[in-house]
């Protein structure tokens, strides 16, 4: 029988453990989704193990079901801020929302003094920008999701890619040269992200605004440092219905939604 719950989390990311344990405390029934049964161990420690989590895609077309065996009635969205098609699809659904999303690293101080971090808007212009200048030698750090985008521009400069050690295998799959795979977990300290950029000698670094939890402020200390060109792309865009950025505005919200 399917894991009954009031609360959809859509998870995966740190911020979802953190927001699990909050439901958990307040005896909030929750089931969270994620892509994949490794990210399944963020709620090991909690209620309901395994059945307190859901590996897998859902679509427009296998939601609906999906929502109506696990009886939700709210969604909490604290995905990936680049995970845009299912924040999408929660939205759509109708049922109370709400986004917790990580604090934005404020860029513009940082970008004011420093010409060499740039925001950048698409993925098209990220690429368009990290290849403006030739002979490039360029660290790649937005993902597996990335590489299909990199694959036809291998051949006009010189990169690599840092990827999680259970993405190796996809990544090679795609075509990316496997001896310019670095496999490592996030988030890396500020003194690794200069060791590796001054060993392989990158110019360029792409990477995404992911905040605290994506190593934002390492990289952009290290780009500091190193003078090395470090490309930002922006976070998308959503019209979320509502959305906090602390555990008193979760908390909050859970209040109106659940009261005694």
């Amino acid at each position: 029988m399917p894991h009954a719950a009031s609360v959809w989390l859509i998870g995966g990311s740190s911020d979802s453990r953190r927001v699990a344990q909050i439901l958990s405390d307040r005896l909030v029934p929750w089931i969270a989704t994620v892509v994949s049964p490794r990210a399944q161990r963020l709620y090991k420690n909690l209620p309901d193990f395994p059945h307190n989590s859901y590996a897998g895609s859902l679509t427009p077309d296998t939601l609906p079901r999906w929502l109506t065996d696990h009886r939700i009635t709210h969604i909490i969205d604290a995905s990936h801020p680049f995970a845009v098609e299912i924040s999408s699809l929660a939205i759509a659904t109708a049922l109370p929302y709400l986004r917790y999303e990580r604090p934005a690293v404020n860029l513009a101080p940082i970008i004011e003094k420093h010409p060499n971090i740039i925001a950048i808007s698409t993925w098209d212009q990220l690429f368009a920008q990290a290849l403006a200048q030739e002979q490039q030698r360029i660290l790649l750090t937005t993902g597996l999701k990335s590489l299909d985008r990199v694959i036809p521009l291998l051949h006009r400069a010189q990169w690599w890619a840092r990827v999680l050690p259970s993405s190796r295998n996809p990544a090679i799959a795609l075509g990316f040269p496997r001896n310019s795979l670095i496999l490592q977990h996030p988030p890396v300290d500020a003194a690794t992200e200069r060791h590796q950029w001054k060993t392989l000698e990158i110019d360029t670094v792409l990477t995404k605004a992911s905040g605290q939890a994506g190593g934002l402020p390492e990289k952009i200390a290290a780009a500091i440092a190193l003078q090395t060109r470090l490309l930002i792309l922006q976070r998308p865009v959503l019209p979320y219905p509502h959305q906090v950025h602390s555990d008193e505005g979760l908390l909050n919200h859970l209040s109106a939604w659940f009261r005694k």
